[in-house]
């Protein structure tokens, strides 16, 4: 039996041992947990209080009650060491001081938990603590806590200590195992290296933007809905606030703010709200305003500034620890508001999801260096209400927006961007210019704006005083097709165009990809039509040089009328063309000086002569619908070396023999007048150049063309173009050179340019000039168009079909340097015959 019982009676010997272990654990348990004070109702020092030190008190909710209370005007002290098991909550609307020590904090805590003072609840470990089992520490009063800990309460998905917004201070305190957040309401407290672990929320809801220092070196792990403090009021920063990643949890530099339109964060003028290099604000439905104050953004190598929605997991990771549940959305938030008097630094600053738009600028003098906005509902950047000085948009990159990039800015707004870039925006890529005044002077240079035009809304109104240029290759298009959109310069104004013959600047149409591109991004659906847009007019004023246009091309102008309105006697216009208006092409008088004109498939008239005594030379108008010329008021000047040839209803209209000279298109055989075909070479195309059988060459005036210099091909205005060592002037607006030029490459710093000779066999050179020159007629090869000094590019000698090139030193210094570039070819025969190219006019840019 013994043998055969053995092995059972064991085993029930080792159960019975261990039950017995079992039961000597828990009676030593019990025998070390102290009883436990009971407590209920109001309770405040002499009455059930103070909480002494080493003591173990139950916190009893009876009869529907919280649990315990400190009235007003109380005072509860609770000592280090004390332990407090709460199965209710504690309303403080007195004062709470509740300050243990590092060796001796005082725990708040659950009745079902036996590890700190014991199974002060007596049930042998049968119960476990678990998250919620109470519900908070709520304050209505005052209170001071520090080195406590509080565990397992914000039962009611509240918050294991909810501040009501009163004033606390909290200082070195754990609260653990909550089951919500573990502080709300906390615009009025102070929080200072505190600790957040295992919530089921995240740690700290309700910062106030302006208390923002006083939340300092607080941590957080484990926290299932992230580790992370939002921010619920802003309102009006009246000091100055850095959003340090010392106020930001675990250090981290990642804010969290949701407060609204009402509380949003708005800066007071004199104040500054600083945010460092490295700093992430997660937003939700709220903005971020200057109203006259400075927003600085000091994003850079310590890491870009980041504005995005709280969705957003590329920067600051998964901070609502949804594993990717939740996606960023375009309007997950408001904007960040640059008002009136506003003067904010942003560099480096990242702008992602937000509204419509996503920054505006109106009023602003800020600078935005550096910047990348995207991913916003609307518009990218909004401006409107031009300050003084205006916003500086530099570096800046915006993409992938629902809106325009950038829109409503004004041209010193313009002039003030540099190296900007647009990508992928719904309502387009190109900077969007409002219509008004200019009534400062603006300079606007291709490298001004992103892309290859500036739209523009309406019409632009130049006022006394005001000043508007526009440099080579700027190519501004109309967005309104209505009869106000253009240009107009009142008397005062100044308008300059700085074209060049290889880069003129180019007024047009948004349908119109010849010129820009395809500005209205619509893959050439939509094309150009005569009268998309207004008019320029250039009013009569006073001062010298005040309307200076040269190398201009506008198409597609003209609607109801003139596309250029020139009466302004201090108009000087130089190789202008106006093609495709839909009704006359130029209204000019009162002593304007045009040159080298051309006028191209006008819907009615081409040139209409107007008022006063003014010329018009070297001009070709042609393919237009009505008259080429009509004299429509007290004209008295005269046309001469002109081509006026294949207009509908006649070449001239209300002239006379005695008003055109050495022309083409009426008169013939007086005057000089011809009336035959001036061959162009394809004038169907535009390409308006003369034929070398062309009856027109050499059939103008010597003298009007030495006073004119320059063709409308930037080439000398007399030529020896059949290479017979004699200097001949042309008709029209271009003049046969046996040489032209070739340029390649753009004047940029670092770039190398490239200048072929073409023309006959025989050998040439290339000359470069840093100086401008009147033009030197030098015979017999026409004017030298570049200024002395001036000096050959290598190879000093060049064959026809050979190319000099020039290297700009990779040097700031040399932006805006101005410099051109005139070759020469000859004849290798006796005597020597040859002629100078066209002139290339550059202006050295960054690149």
């Amino acid at each position: 039996m013994l043998a055969v019982g053995g092995a059972p009676r064991r085993r029930l010997g080792i159960m019975f041992a261990l039950r017995l272990l079992s039961l000597s654990v828990a009676l030593a348990a019990a025998a070390a947990a102290q009883t436990p004070i009971l407590l209920n109702g109001q309770v405040w020092d002499g009455n059930g209080g103070p909480l002494l030190a080493g003591q173990v008190y139950h916190v009893i909710s009876t009869g529907g009650s919280c649990g315990i209370s400190v009235p007003s005007g109380q005072t509860l002290t609770v000592q280090p060491g004390a332990i407090v098991k709460v199965g209710g909550c504690l309303l403080v609307s007195g004062d709470l001081q509740a300050v243990g020590t590092p060796t001796q904090p005082i725990v708040w805590t659950s009745i079902e938990d036996d590890s700190f003072g014991g199974d002060t609840n007596g049930n042998g470990a049968l119960t476990v603590p678990a998250r919620g089992d109470w519900d908070t520490i709520e304050l209505f009063g005052t209170m001071t806590m520090e080195h406590c800990r509080i565990r397992y309460g914000g039962r009611n998905n509240g918050a294991a200590l909810s501040l009501r917004n009163n004033p606390a201070v909290v200082r070195d305190t754990l609260i653990e195992h909550g089951d919500a957040k573990g502080m709300r309401d906390c615009l009025d407290a102070t929080i200072e290296r505190c600790t957040f672990e295992n919530l089921t929320q995240h740690p700290v809801e309700g910062l106030d933007l302006r208390r923002l220092g006083s939340f300092v070196d607080n941590t957080a792990s484990l926290c299932d809905g992230g580790e992370y403090a939002r921010i619920t009021i802003g309102g009006l920063l009246t000091s100055n606030v850095t959003m340090d990643a010392s106020h930001s949890i675990n250090g981290s530099g990642l804010f969290v703010l949701r407060t609204g339109s009402v509380w949003s964060p708005r800066v007071a003028a004199g104040v500054t709200l600083t945010l460092p290099a490295g700093t992430i604000l997660k937003m939700e439905n709220t903005r971020l305003t200057s109203v006259g104050g400075r927003i600085v953004a000091q994003g850079g190598l310590g890491g870009a500034v980041v504005v995005t929605s709280i969705h957003d997991d590329t920067y600051g990771g998964d901070t609502q620890k949804d594993g990717g549940a939740t996606a960023p959305a375009a309007g997950d938030w408001q904007l960040l508001d640059l008002q009136p008097g506003d003067s904010s630094s942003l560099t480096g600053l990242v702008v992602r999801y937000a509204g419509n738009p996503a920054i505006s600028a109106s009023g602003s003098s800020g600078t935005l260096l550096g910047c990348l906005i995207e991913q916003g509902v609307g518009d990218g950047v909004r401006f409107g209400n031009l300050a003084s000085p205006p916003t500086t948009m530099i570096g800046c990159a915006i993409r992938d927006n629902g809106g325009r990039a950038v829109r409503d800015m004004e041209w010193p707004e313009v002039a003030a961007a540099y190296g900007n870039t647009t990508s992928n925006n719904a309502g387009g890529d190109a900077f969007h210019v409002l219509s008004g005044f200019v009534t400062v002077p603006s300079r606007i240079a291709p490298e001004n704006y992103p892309g290859d035009a500036v739209v523009v809304q309406n019409r632009v109104t130049v006022q006394n005083g005001g000043e508007l240029t526009f440099e080579a290759g700027v190519v501004v298009k109309w967005a309104s097709f209505n009869s106000q959109t253009g240009f107009n310069v009142n008397a005062g104004g100044r308008l300059f165009a700085n074209g060049t013959a290889r880069r003129p600047v180019v007024v047009t149409t948004i349908l119109d990809d010849a010129f820009g591109g395809d500005t209205n991004g619509d893959g050439g659906a939509t094309t150009p039509s005569p009268g998309d847009w207004g008019y320029v007019r250039l009013g009569g004023g006073t001062g010298i040089d005040q309307v200076r246009l040269e190398h201009v091309r506008m198409r597609y102008g003209g609607r109801y009328g003139h596309t250029l309105d020139c009466n302004n006697a201090l108009a000087v216009l130089r190789a202008v063309r106006i093609e495709h208006s839909e009704l006359d092409g130029l209204l000019f008088g009162n002593g304007a000086i045009v040159h080298n004109l051309i006028v191209h498939a006008a819907g009615r008239d081409g040139v209409l002569l107007q008022n006063g005594a003014c010329d018009l030379l070297h001009a070709t108008v042609t393919g237009c619908g009505g008259y080429g010329m009509r004299r429509s008021g007290g004209w008295s000047g005269t046309v001469r070396n002109t081509i006026c040839w294949g207009n509908a209803v006649a070449n001239f209209d209300g002239l006379v023999a005695a008003d055109v000279h050495a022309s083409n298109g009426g008169f013939a055989g007086q005057n000089g007048n011809l009336d035959v075909d001036p061959q162009f070479v394809a004038a169907a195309s535009g390409d308006l150049r003369l034929q070398a059988t062309s009856p027109c060459l050499g059939a103008g005036e010597f003298a009007t063309a030495q006073a004119v210099v320059v063709d409308h091909a930037a080439s000398s205005r007399l030529q020896d173009h059949a290479l017979v060592g004699s200097l001949q002037a042309d008709m029209g607006a271009f003049e046969r050179a046996p040489y032209r030029l070739d340029p390649a490459g753009d004047a940029v710093i670092g770039a190398t340019l490239s200048f072929t000779l073409q023309g006959p066999p025989g050998v040439g050179a290339t000359f470069l000039s840093l100086t401008p020159s009147p033009g030197v007629l030098l015979a017999p090869f026409g004017f030298a168009l570049i200024g002395v000094p001036n000096a050959p590019l290598l190879p000093s000698v060049l064959l026809p079909g050979q190319a000099a090139t020039f290297a700009i030193p990779n040097d700031p210094l040399l932006v805006d340097v101005r410099f051109d570039v005139q070759g020469l070819g000859l004849q290798l025969t006796s005597p020597l015959v040859g002629g100078f190219t066209n002139v290339d006019r550059n202006r050295v840019r960054l690149p």
